[in-house]
Protein backbone atom coordinates (compact mmCIF):
# COMPACT_ATOMS: atom_id res chain seq x y z
CA UNK A 1 0.00 0.00 0.00
CA UNK A 2 1.26 3.85 -1.06
CA UNK A 3 -0.62 5.66 1.11
CA UNK A 4 -2.46 3.99 4.37
CA UNK A 5 -0.09 3.02 7.02
CA UNK A 6 -1.47 -0.05 9.24
CA UNK A 7 0.34 -1.21 12.01
CA UNK A 8 1.70 -4.58 11.85
CA UNK A 9 -0.13 -6.12 15.10
CA UNK A 10 -3.33 -5.81 13.30
CA UNK A 11 -2.70 -6.70 9.70
CA UNK A 12 -3.64 -10.30 10.36
CA UNK A 13 -7.10 -9.39 12.18
CA UNK A 14 -8.51 -7.42 9.35
CA UNK A 15 -9.32 -7.44 5.42
CA UNK A 16 -6.48 -5.82 3.54
CA UNK A 17 -8.76 -5.89 0.48
CA UNK A 18 -10.54 -3.06 1.72
CA UNK A 19 -7.76 -1.16 2.61
CA UNK A 20 -5.90 -1.64 -0.69
CA UNK A 21 -8.83 -0.70 -1.98
CA UNK A 22 -9.43 2.51 -0.30
CA UNK A 23 -5.44 2.88 -1.15
CA UNK A 24 -5.90 2.69 -4.55
CA UNK A 25 -9.20 4.93 -4.25
CA UNK A 26 -7.14 7.68 -2.25
CA UNK A 27 -4.03 7.54 -4.66
CA UNK A 28 -7.01 8.68 -7.96
CA UNK A 29 -8.41 11.54 -5.69
CA UNK A 30 -5.18 12.92 -5.02
CA UNK A 31 -3.97 12.75 -9.10
CA UNK A 32 -7.65 14.18 -9.78
CA UNK A 33 -6.99 16.97 -7.14
CA UNK A 34 -8.91 16.14 -4.76
CA UNK A 35 -6.23 16.26 -1.81
CA UNK A 36 -8.53 16.84 0.80
CA UNK A 37 -11.23 13.93 0.48
CA UNK A 38 -8.09 11.74 -0.24
CA UNK A 39 -6.11 12.79 3.41
CA UNK A 40 -9.89 12.52 5.22
CA UNK A 41 -10.65 8.66 3.39
CA UNK A 42 -7.05 8.26 4.44
CA UNK A 43 -7.13 9.18 8.39
CA UNK A 44 -10.47 7.27 8.17
CA UNK A 45 -8.62 4.17 7.34
CA UNK A 46 -6.05 4.65 9.70
CA UNK A 47 -7.64 5.13 12.51
CA UNK A 48 -10.91 2.48 12.06
CA UNK A 49 -7.83 -0.60 11.52
CA UNK A 50 -5.60 0.84 14.24
CA UNK A 51 -7.90 1.21 16.65
CA UNK A 52 -8.10 -1.59 19.81
CA UNK A 53 -11.15 -0.20 20.79
CA UNK A 54 -13.51 -2.20 18.80
CA UNK A 55 -13.05 -5.63 17.73
CA UNK A 56 -12.06 -7.06 14.32
CA UNK A 57 -15.53 -7.83 12.86
CA UNK A 58 -17.04 -4.30 13.69
CA UNK A 59 -13.43 -3.24 11.71
CA UNK A 60 -13.66 -4.98 8.51
CA UNK A 61 -17.65 -3.78 8.76
CA UNK A 62 -16.39 -0.61 8.95
CA UNK A 63 -13.87 -0.75 6.32
CA UNK A 64 -15.52 -2.26 4.11
CA UNK A 65 -17.87 0.53 4.03
CA UNK A 66 -15.34 3.27 3.69
CA UNK A 67 -13.80 0.76 0.87
CA UNK A 68 -17.79 1.69 -1.03
CA UNK A 69 -17.29 5.10 -0.88
CA UNK A 70 -13.82 5.56 -1.49
CA UNK A 71 -15.15 4.22 -4.36
CA UNK A 72 -17.92 6.03 -4.98
CA UNK A 73 -15.95 9.23 -4.46
CA UNK A 74 -14.11 7.79 -7.70
CA UNK A 75 -16.82 7.07 -9.54
CA UNK A 76 -18.39 9.62 -12.15
CA UNK A 77 -21.81 10.89 -10.59
CA UNK A 78 -24.02 9.00 -13.35
CA UNK A 79 -22.63 5.67 -11.96
CA UNK A 80 -22.88 6.31 -8.15
CA UNK A 81 -25.58 4.43 -5.87
CA UNK A 82 -26.83 7.18 -3.44
CA UNK A 83 -29.44 4.85 -1.69
CA UNK A 84 -26.09 2.83 -0.50
CA UNK A 85 -23.60 6.14 0.30
CA UNK A 86 -26.22 7.40 2.62
CA UNK A 87 -26.89 3.81 4.29
CA UNK A 88 -22.66 3.80 3.98
CA UNK A 89 -22.85 7.57 5.67
CA UNK A 90 -25.27 6.26 8.67
CA UNK A 91 -23.32 2.69 9.21
CA UNK A 92 -20.23 4.69 9.57
CA UNK A 93 -21.41 7.87 11.95
CA UNK A 94 -23.00 5.11 13.65
CA UNK A 95 -19.51 3.23 14.38
CA UNK A 96 -17.98 6.31 15.00
CA UNK A 97 -19.57 7.09 18.08
CA UNK A 98 -18.14 4.15 20.06
CA UNK A 99 -14.40 5.64 19.35
CA UNK A 100 -12.98 8.98 19.42
CA UNK A 101 -10.11 8.61 17.30
CA UNK A 102 -12.65 7.50 14.58
CA UNK A 103 -15.17 9.68 15.47
CA UNK A 104 -12.59 12.57 14.93
CA UNK A 105 -11.38 11.49 11.48
CA UNK A 106 -15.11 10.85 10.96
CA UNK A 107 -16.19 14.68 11.45
CA UNK A 108 -13.24 15.61 9.19
CA UNK A 109 -14.05 13.22 6.32
CA UNK A 110 -18.26 13.30 6.51
CA UNK A 111 -18.81 16.86 5.00
CA UNK A 112 -15.89 16.26 2.47
CA UNK A 113 -17.40 13.25 1.10
CA UNK A 114 -21.16 15.05 1.34
CA UNK A 115 -20.19 17.58 -0.92
CA UNK A 116 -18.50 15.45 -3.16
CA UNK A 117 -21.88 13.11 -3.54
CA UNK A 118 -23.74 16.48 -3.81
CA UNK A 119 -25.58 16.10 -0.12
Amino acid sequence: MNNIKVDNSVVGSINTGNVQSIDVSVTVLKEAGKGKISDALKALAEAIANSHAITAADKDSMLDQVAFLSEQAVAAAKDRRPGMIQAAFASITQGATAVSAIATAWVVAEPLLKACFGN
